[in-house]
């Protein structure tokens, strides 16, 4: 009954409390809203842009030429090459996403310094380096979905005061990452072409030059030979090239015989013809083939880095309506909760001090 009694005489002594301190309650009370409305009306809004990324299709990391046609297998297969697959090329997008140099070369290309000095006048007098650090790479976000790593989702967003600058930021750079991805990704396939059409060109003028030498030795060693002939007077074959088995009525060829016994005719007629025939490619062994191969890899005309995508983009970003900072509702919510309490505390406090003098 006793403690019945205390409780509820202090109560009354709390309502009383309250009465009399009504006009310090009030005033921390508005001071704390006033604070609360002072930041939602004077804070720079920000916008959120962000859009959502897909892994590619199967198709989209298949290597193209010019016309936009999967390259034959047979040709990959000569260059040693394979094309990359799905995971691979969108784990490469993912890396160039976090990549600090993209990010400095998207920042520098686009003019973010002065486009963030533009909308947030107290950074004109940081320095550019800080900018980059302290806002731009804070503000670009890469994240999954709910935060779970095994989605195969991802979202780029971007906070900034600018709804427009915030998805142009967004689309521009998913784009650029996007195009330098593909670029890394078929440098292999244009790297391989380039190296073995310089190969075959290679091979073809060092067989042309060994045939070119083989038919100057002929030419010279029958030179050599008919001049030995003309000397010797041997015009026509030589009877000692020709040996006939006695009974048997056949004739047999000694081609141990030396070449001028051959006789002038007969190597002037052979000089002739091989004259006729050099730098004829078809004359040459082998040559056909190589230049067959080179104009195979020679017709290869990759598309546009291959024709390969590393990422569908399910949603591009949007110019946000609404700012995600500051909330105001929330925050001028929380100013009367926080305010009153506050208050309610200052006259606890001021109570209990005047009990105590």
């Amino acid at each position: 009954m006793s403690n019945e009694t205390h409780s509820e005489i202090g109560l009354v002594d709390f309502i009383q409390l309250l009465r009399s301190e009504y006009l310090l309650i009030g005033l921390v009370w508005s001071s704390v809203v006033a604070i609360g409305a002072f930041y939602v009306w004077w804070a720079t809004p920000t916008y959120r842009a962000e859009a959502l990324l897909l892994p590619p299709l199967p198709q989209d990391v298949m290597v193209k030429g010019r016309h936009g046609l999967p390259v034959e297998k047979n040709v990959l297969e000569q260059l040693e090459i394979t094309e990359p697959d799905v995971e691979a090329a969108y784990e490469a997008f993912k890396l160039n996403l976090i990549s600090t140099r993209l990010r400095l070369v998207f920042f520098e290309d686009h003019n973010m310094d002065d486009i963030y000095r533009e909308f947030l006048p107290g950074l004109r007098e940081k320095t550019t380096d800080w900018v980059f650090h302290e806002h731009f790479s804070v503000d670009l976000r890469v994240h999954h979905p709910s935060n779970s790593r095994s989605s195969p989702f991802l979202r780029v967003s971007f906070d900034f005061p600018d709804p427009e600058a915030a998805r142009d930021t967004v689309n521009g750079f998913v784009e650029m990452v996007a195009l330098e991805t593909a670029r890394e990704l078929a440098t292999p396939f244009r790297l391989r072409t380039d190296s073995r059409v310089a190969a075959l060109k290679e091979e073809i003028q060092r067989v042309q030059s060994e045939a070119l030498t083989s038919i100057d030795d002929r030419l010279a060693m029958l030179d050599e030979a008919t001049g030995l002939a003309e000397k010797l007077g041997i015009e026509e074959r030589s009877d000692s090239l020709v040996r006939t088995v006695d009974g048997l009525g056949i004739s047999v060829n000694t081609s141990s015989a030396p070449t001028y016994e051959r006789g002038g005719k007969a190597l002037r007629a052979e000089r002739d013809a091989i004259e006729k025939r050099k730098g004829r490619d078809e004359f040459v062994r082998g040559l056909r083939d190589l230049q067959r191969d080179l104009a195979r890899f020679q017709e290869v005309e990759w598309a546009d880095n291959a024709g390969i995508r590393s990422v569908r983009v399910d949603q591009a970003a949007h110019a946000p309506i609404r700012p995600e900072s500051p909330r105001r509702l929330l925050i001028l919510a929380f100013s009367l909760a926080s305010g009153l309490l506050l208050g309610i505390l200052a006259a606890v406090v001021r109570g209990l001090f005047r009990k105590m003098a």
